[in-house]
């Protein structure tokens, strides 16, 4: 399945696979998984396989069904910890193909793009999560002190090696 990271979202993993003593490829066993801690932990974001990308220092993350045509995606604004739904405008049903954030992953706008389920044409969103954040983060200097938008994030499996090479 479909592994997303991102080196300007330290920690926050996207992985489509199942629960097992091995990886199935039965679409009806596949979900949409989220670590925030570099792979130690894994929480179930929906069910099902998704493409997906990290906006935003990892704060937003854009799930998109890519096993059959579907009416809206999926997304969080907070690193992955709850998802919401939203409808593509116009509610037709799209095969999405692929979802893009800008490769620095600081950016809140994403595209989805696939093709209308009837082919007859492409389908491309763009998907801006600009608007549901007030301000922008600051005090990135001071990652972890009270006042700072951002956390300070570090492995933390101190008996086991690195999980990621």
């Amino acid at each position: 399945g479909a592994f997303v990271s991102s080196q300007h979202a330290v920690g926050v993993i996207v992985a489509v696979g199942n629960v097992g003593t091995e990886l199935s490829d039965e679409a009806s066993e596949l979900t949409t998984f989220v670590s925030r801690d570099g792979g130690i932990s894994w929480a179930e974001a929906v069910k099902g396989s998704t493409v997906s990308d990290i906006g935003d220092q990892g704060s937003l993350v854009l799930l998109a069904d890519n096993q059959q045509a579907t009416k809206d995606i999926s997304f969080s604004i907070d690193g992955g910890v709850s998802f919401r739904a939203c409808e593509f405008s116009g509610g037709k049903s799209v095969v999405v193909r692929d979802v893009m954030v800008d490769p620095n992953a600081t950016s809140t706008n994403f595209l989805v793009y696939g093709h209308e389920q009837d082919y007859e044409r492409a389908a491309v969103y763009a998907v801006d999560f600009g608007m549901m954040f007030p301000r922008r983060c600051q005090d990135v200097d001071l990652a972890g002190d009270p006042g700072s938008d951002f956390e300070l994030w570090s492995y933390s499996g101190e008996d086991e090696p690195c999980l990621m090479g």
